[in-house]
């Protein structure tokens, strides 16, 4: 599953992915989780075996944004792909 994160600015984004895979890594349910900030968006890939459409691995990293990134602007996530294995 990719989830992506739109509206961040450099500042919040560079030290997010560090913060996203340590909260992620209390969630043993999320498996294979990788972050990372390319400039101009906050991108999550993970693995799990009970979120067939992805809105509550999108709920999950919502609730990380939240918490770990101080954002000044609007941010949009989205859903850019889900995969059954």
């Amino acid at each position: 599953m990719v989830l992506t994160c739109d509206g961040l600015i450099g500042k919040e984004g560079i030290s997010a992915p560090d913060d996203i895979e340590e909260e992620f890594s209390h969630r043993p349910w999320q498996t294979c989780v990788q972050c990372i900030w390319d400039g101009q968006q906050l991108r999550l890939t993970l693995e799990n075996d009970f979120d067939s459409s992805g809105a509550a691995s999108l709920d999950e990293f919502w609730d990380a944004i939240h918490a770990y990134i101080d954002y000044e602007g609007e941010i949009t996530l989205h859903i850019e792909s889900v995969e059954s294995f």
